[in-house]
């Protein structure tokens, strides 16, 4: 690059058109962007039910413990009784013997109108184990995977707009500068012209052009400063700062950036690294794990079921004793239901439905990754070579403008001359800026559709 250039280039970034601090670099605006930026919570907390989920699934191998406490009052019914039995209250068991006194006793069981049971219940489901449960943990954990992935793609993706918009403010800083230098060549073309007028080497409508082009150049000055103001202020959105302090540049478009490597390495790096096409992979087998759990539907379930009982009256002494008394029972129960067949099919082909809609969203993401790269790998080439072509440009501009002022202070070119070359430079000046923060935007755009700003984030 030529010497001008750079001059040109330290010139414009380093002026003191905001005089108040922070200096801002590109990677601390992606930073900060990408911390602040709701897109990126929003990603986080679809992250956090992930997780979530990957516990609940996680919850599902326990065996399942209920309990209940009950009180039950019972209407009152008649006492009625079976019949009398003959007994021998003063003799033993076996045999009686001669003589012995026997009493008739009426048979009737008693009545208890209130009722308290504490039970207790646990149910393991033996199938599930096998058929149910690690699928849905793995599909619990592919999600989760998904939306980690998918949470710093997002983060990334908003540190490379942050980077680019950083550069964009640069350039529309440097603009400004461009423009009053613009503007003081003008002024001087304009007093050069009236003396000229005054001398009567120049004619009123030579110094009417001249006052025009002035005015041009006062309107370019205020728009220049317009939008930096604009993009200063969206980079104070992108960041969420809510401070009034306007920022100085702590980076310039000064440095060279290496060429890129050749396309087929550059598309086989973006498809390994990439992190969207992993996370569409990472939901795509998800969707085939929700598949099998939905299988599990055709076949029958088998449940270990334990239950403990404490209650007064308890159900299984007779006759009822108002005390409280423990009992447990344990049991293997299969269970079928036939008609959910249909319905286990249907959410079967449904999760397989998506697992293959997944896959195709991922094929079209990898195609828009190809030509993501390869509009990134082409911007890079042509801002390459964008900053050798201005840089020569703009040295013919200045040799111009410099002949051509000379001639026109001592009468040998005309006002148009001068006002064209004055033209030609301002717009070789702003296309040799534009042709650096080219580089550094395509540079930052490329990093980012071949994935190599993982590790930088």
């Amino acid at each position: 690059m030529k010497p001008t250039v750079i001059a040109l280039l330290l010139f414009l970034t380093r002026s003191a058109w905001a005089q108040a601090e922070p200096a801002l670099t590109a990677d601390e605006v992606a930073g900060r962007a990408a911390a602040t930026s709701f897109d990126v919570r929003a990603r986080a907390e679809e992250t956090a039910a992930a997780r979530a989920a990957v516990d609940r699934a996680l919850a599902a191998y326990y065996p399942r413990l209920s309990g209940a406490a009950r009180y039950q009052r019972l209407s009152e019914i008649p006492t009625s009784t079976i019949g009398n039995l003959v007994a021998a209250p003063t003799a033993g068991p076996g045999p009686l013997p001669a003589g012995t006194p026997l009493v008739n006793v009426p048979l009737s069981f008693p009545i208890l109108l209130d009722s308290y049971t504490l039970s207790a219940t646990m149910q393991v489901p033996l199938s599930d184990y096998l058929l149910r449960l690690p699928q849905g943990h793995a599909a619990a954990k592919l999600g989760r995977r998904s939306a980690e992935l998918t949470e710093q793609a997002s983060q990334l993706r908003v540190a490379t707009d942050a980077r680019v918009l950083y550069y964009s403010w640069l350039r529309a800083r440097s603009q400004v500068t461009v423009a009053e230098q613009a503007l003081e060549q003008a002024r001087g073309h304009l007093a050069d012209a009236r003396h000229a007028a005054d001398a009567g080497a120049a004619s009123k409508a030579d110094v009417l052009r001249v006052e025009s082009q002035v005015a041009s150049s006062e309107l370019l000055v205020e728009r220049t400063r317009n939008l930096a103001q604009l993009l200063e202020q969206q980079l104070r959105t992108a960041m969420h700062d809510e401070s009034a302090r306007s920022y100085v540049p702590g980076d310039s478009a000064d440095g060279d950036v290496p060429a890129p490597d050749a396309l087929p390495a550059l598309w086989n790096e973006a498809f390994e690294r990439r992190l969207e096409l992993r996370a569409l992979a990472a939901a795509a087998d998800a969707a085939r794990e929700q598949a099998k759990i939905a299988r599990a539907g055709w076949f029958p379930r088998v449940d270990a079921v334990g239950d403990a009982l404490y209650a007064n009256p308890n159900p299984r002494i007779l006759p009822q004793q108002d005390r409280f008394t423990g009992s447990w029972d344990l049991s293997l129960q299969l269970s079928w239901t036939p008609s959910d067949i249909p319905a286990a099919t249907a959410d079967k082909r449904g999760a397989e439905a998506r697992g293959r809609e997944i896959d195709a969203q991922r094929a079209l993401a990898h195609d828009g990754v190809r030509i993501e790269v390869m509009q990134a790998h082409q911007a890079l080439q042509e801002a390459r070579v964008a900053t050798e072509t201005t840089a020569r440009g703009l040295t013919a501009a200045e040799e111009s403008y410099r002949v051509r002022r000379v001639l026109f202070q001592n009468g040998r070119a005309t006002s148009v001359e001068l006002t064209d070359a004055e033209t030609e430079l301002t717009r070789a000046r702003l296309d040799a800026l534009a042709a650096r923060i080219d580089l550094h935007i395509a540079s930052a755009r490329l990093q980012h559709a071949v994935g190599r700003d993982i590790a930088r984030n």
